[in-house]
């Protein structure tokens, strides 16, 4: 399946593809080679080749594509501003945080659930510190526990040795 995005133009005559109006004009068509242009533009082509490749192609192999109109809000606006703030941090922190409203907002399956597998993820990290503490308290009790032990046997020997003699 093809996918145009809705903000995608003709490479011809520059204009947006359009959804919305009743001609299909500036509607997106593919040729063979895979290029997409309006129709306007490719029944304006003196020869059928097209405008890009120069390939040759029927023009009954012309065929229309299908676009969704656009949500009703924008959010890939978010990602345009992350891009242009790039290099200055305090404004990449202000748009995060913008990101982080639009998540608390945003309430797909598919994202709650992702929100859940983060919340298990630090969770299971918390975690992991916690065992590691333990076992590093473990550890030292166990081996102060051996150093008594040896020092009790060595306290051992020498009364049998005491009691020997």
């Amino acid at each position: 399946m093809l996918i145009v995005h809705r903000s995608s133009c003709c490479d011809v005559c520059l204009d947006p593809y359009s959804w919305q109006d009743e001609s299909t004009l500036k509607e997106p068509y593919a040729i063979p080679c895979g290029h997409i242009f309006c129709k306007e533009c490719l029944e304006r082509t003196a020869t059928s080749t097209c405008p890009l490749c120069r390939k040759r192609f029927s023009r009954d192999s012309i065929k229309k594509l299908h676009m969704d109109a656009p949500p009703a809000n924008d959010d890939s606006e978010i990602v345009q501003k992350l891009i242009l703030a790039w290099d200055d941090e305090l404004e990449v922190v202000n748009v995060l945080e913008e990101v982080e409203q639009w998540l608390q907002r945003t309430e797909s399956s598919a994202l709650l659930q992702l929100k859940k597998v983060q919340a298990d993820f630090q969770k299971f990290k918390r975690r992991k510190a916690d065992d590691r503490f333990r076992i590093k308290r473990l550890e030292s009790s166990l081996m102060h526990l051996q150093r008594s032990n040896e020092y009790d046997r060595g306290r051992e020997a020498d009364t049998i040795e005491g009691l020997e003699t």
